[in-house]
């Protein structure tokens, strides 16, 4: 009598393919250039298409970084910033925008912007991802104020507009005293990896918004407007000029994603057995990372056990949107797995020496009988015990068929099963 309990039984989950639709960013990895300026990399935005600077270009200078337009390396030395250490996400690109705080308390930092591939649909729910990387934050002008913290935190904006982007600085006596863009702020990345005062690695940050329609270009920039200074002690001279806090960051993948108004996928289990459904293993997407799952009895689970077949409706609850989902479980007798070779050799080695059936059972097996049957239909072996493999014995080489006849205790289908194949002997 053989026994699966205390063994491993594995259960299978099969979902349907997601698909979405096209990324509304184009060139958001930053492969494609044309030819690489001169001063690579500030400035070198203009050089990948259709990507633009947000800004005066005399003062606003994102920089483009790419293996086909490589540093000098006095160009990488010229700042903390720079250095062909820093490599991309993946792939061969990657965008900098520098951010800098003046002495009189104003965020003074670079952008750049693209047209949108289409312009968004009024209404329609829309996923952004980007990988960021902070490469720390440099002191400079006045050393007295390297431990002044700001008032909102460093961010990094994203901004939607039916036209080109652009940004303003309000000037007094030659002293930047505002910055604002006209354009709308959907969400800003103020992450502690952003914050950081030290070289960080990627990170991923994502969001999603409903869209007004009509939005046609798409505008990434550092931190923009007044702050505070609310550290203690911290040293501003309003009479020295330049910058006290310095920061620069690298992003790289950038996606905008039409989320979809529904979502379906199918799953097959075991029949009558309780069988784990993920949510997060299904929908294994980043758009998904923040989802929370409401069922149907109003539990909400990203993983709960499912055992009866049929049409389920889970509402997939993202920060800016609720979706549904419907599952379709079918089911079907999955309680014994049976794997036979299909052929053996008795030589000794060590290897495929004897021949017997692999039978895995979430039941109990309350009977087994294997028989072997030569070319003419006589029985050659046979036995009740499952640890007992055929040696072949003094048989010759051939096909010999085989058959298992078994009973499982599963209480629902005890009656008496049989499972045949054939088997070469190979000497």
């Amino acid at each position: 009598m053989m026994t699966a309990k205390g063994s491993i039984f594995f259960l299978f989950i099969h979902f349907s393919q997601l698909t979405f639709g096209q990324n509304y960013i184009l060139n958001g990895n930053f492969e494609t250039v044309g030819t690489c300026p001169v001063n690579m990399p500030e400035n070198g935005i203009v050089a990948t298409s259709p990507w633009y600077t947000v800004g005066d270009p005399l003062f606003v200078t994102p920089d483009l970084f790419h293996q086909n337009c490589p540093l000098s390396a006095q160009r990488a030395a010229v700042s903390q910033f720079w250095g062909k250490q820093f490599l991309p996400y993946e792939g061969e690109g990657f965008m900098g925008l520098g951010s800098a705080v003046s002495v009189n308390e104003v965020f003074v930092s670079e952008g750049a912007a693209t047209p949108l591939a289409e312009p968004l649909t009024g209404g329609r729910a829309y996923y952004f991802e980007m990988q960021v990387r902070n490469k720390g934050i440099d002191y400079i002008d006045n050393p007295a104020s390297k431990d002044c913290e700001v008032a909102p935190k460093k961010f990094i904006g994203i901004y939607l507009s039916d036209d080109t982007i652009s940004q303003t600085r309000e000037v007094s006596n030659n002293t930047i005293t505002d910055t604002y863009s006209t354009s709308r702020l959907i969400f800003a990345d103020s992450t502690a990896e952003v914050n950081s005062s030290f070289i960080t690695d990627w990170h991923r940050y994502s969001d999603c918004f409903i869209a007004t329609g009509g939005e046609s270009h798409l505008g990434i920039i550092g931190p923009l407007g007044k702050i505070q200074t609310v550290s203690s002690p911290c040293v501003v001279s309003n009479q020295q000029i330049g910058f006290f806090h310095q920061s620069y960051y690298d992003i790289d993948n950038i996606l905008l994603l039409e989320i979809p108004t529904e979502l379906t996928a199918g799953a097959t289990i075991c029949e009558a057995e309780p069988t784990t459904v993920r949510l997060r293993q299904l929908l294994s997407m980043p758009m998904f990372d923040k989802a929370v799952f409401r069922w149907e009895d109003g539990s909400i689970d990203s993983a709960r056990a499912v055992q009866k077949e049929g049409l389920y409706e889970i509402e997939v609850i993202l920060p800016c949107v609720t979706i549904p989902l419907y599952l379709t479980i079918t089911a079907e007798d999955c309680a014994t797995n049976i794997y036979a070779p299909t052929g053996f050799s008795p030589n000794g080695d060590g290897i495929n020496d004897g021949f017997k059936p692999v039978m895995t059972a979430f039941w109990e097996v309350l009977s087994y009988k294997l028989n072997i049957y030569n070319r003419w239909g006589n029985l050659v072996f046979s036995t009740n015990d499952s640890s007992e493999s055929w040696s072949g014995n003094d048989h010759s080489s051939g096909v010999y068929a085989w058959t298992l006849e078994y009973q499982l205790g599963d209480g629902k289908n005890s009656g008496r099963k049989i499972q045949s194949g054939s088997i070469t002997l190979i000497r």
